[in-house]
């Protein structure tokens, strides 16, 4: 099997850049706000629920209905942000 690398020049509109810088930003936010959900879970002595199984990405849809503002977001870098908090927090 023959593995390569290739570089591909992106070439981003204005209007691209701040689209998808506001969606990073978005993600930044809702990465924050699952870190103080998991530090809250863990300081009231439930032990890392939301860390187990599928809790953590499951509160993303919780927190896109009370802030809709993420439906400007598709949800898998949503979800995606879950899935980076638990791994961080398993490393």
């Amino acid at each position: 099997m023959l593995t390569y690398n290739k570089k591909v020049r992106l070439v981003v509109t204005k209007e691209n850049k701040q689209l998808l810088d506001s969606q990073s930003r978005m993600c930044n936010w809702l990465y924050n706000q699952l870190l103080d959900a998991v530090e809250e879970d863990y300081h009231n002595g439930k032990k890392k629920k939301l860390l187990s199984g599928r809790n953590l990405r499951n509160e993303v849809p919780k927190i896109k209905g009370e802030n809709p503002f993420l439906f400007k977001v598709h949800s898998s870098p949503l979800k995606n942000t879950a899935l980076r908090l638990k791994d961080a927090y398993e490393r």
